[in-house]
């Protein structure tokens, strides 16, 4: 069972059934966005919101310049444990060289 949130707002009666609907559009959509920046609520539920599809949201996060995930320092310190924890590993070696190897090659010639 859902709720419904209802928000009332006085506006003038010059104001048309168009404008109206925009306005509404856009409070929602602020209102989202604001709680998705604050991590408040999740992507999914933040499209679901706004009545997107989970890859719809992401693309209307990216023209409003908002990351859609948290790439934090402890995250950099976690991965970069696990990738020395593997280092010398089969599974280290074959991603070096069919994964990285491409990578390098590939930046290298963007930057020429």
């Amino acid at each position: 069972m859902s709720k419904e949130l209802v928000l009332k707002w006085p506006i003038p009666e010059t104001i048309d059934e168009k404008l109206e609907e925009e306005i509404v559009s856009l409070t929602k959509e602020e209102v989202v966005l604001t709680l998705f920046k604050k991590r408040e609520i999740s992507l999914g539920y933040g499209a679901e919101l706004l009545g997107l599809s989970e890859a719809n949201f992401i693309k209307f996060l990216a023209k409003k310049k908002i990351p859609f995930t948290v790439y934090d320092q402890e995250d950099w310190k976690q991965d970069t444990k696990a990738v020395n924890a593997m280092k010398y590993t089969k599974r280290y070696i074959s991603l070096k060289k069919f994964i990285m190897k491409p990578l390098l090659r590939t930046n290298r010639e963007t930057t020429n």
